[in-house]
């Protein structure tokens, strides 16, 4: 390879990595918080700018739920197909996790609305 093609190369790499670095930093959902329901009442919402483990109690037993920041999951939970585990983490606005057999949900609200469909 050549110098030039050394310096396009670098230019590419480190304009990638700036608007990396802008999008981590200003466009990320940073006023995220999530509602977390049991039979349809709301139980606590919780802001989604920290860690930490919840324990709520359900019809079939006590799932746990995991938060970090912008992101949650249902990390145990007695069901038995375990469907609100395998969802994993959530962190955009409008996802929901579902726990049916034990009755809670978990919904991400934000300002910034899910994009539903894009057109050209």
């Amino acid at each position: 390879m050549s110098k030039q093609d050394w310096l396009i190369f670098a230019t590419v790499l480190l304009l990638g990595l700036v608007c990396w670095l802008a999008f981590s930093l200003w466009g990320g959902q940073n006023d995220a918080s999530a509602t977390i329901m049991q039979n349809g009442e709301i139980i606590t919402t919780v802001t989604l700018d920290h860690y930490e483990t919840l324990t709520i109690p359900g019809a079939l037993g006590t799932s746990t739920i995991e938060i970090a920041p912008n992101q949650i999951r249902m990390l145990e939970a007695p069901c038995p197909d375990h469907t609100c585990v395998k969802t994993g983490w959530i962190h955009h606005s409008g996802q929901v996790i579902a726990c049916v057999p034990n009755r809670i949900v978990i919904r991400i609200q934000g300002n910034t609305p899910p994009v539903n469909a894009i057109a050209y």
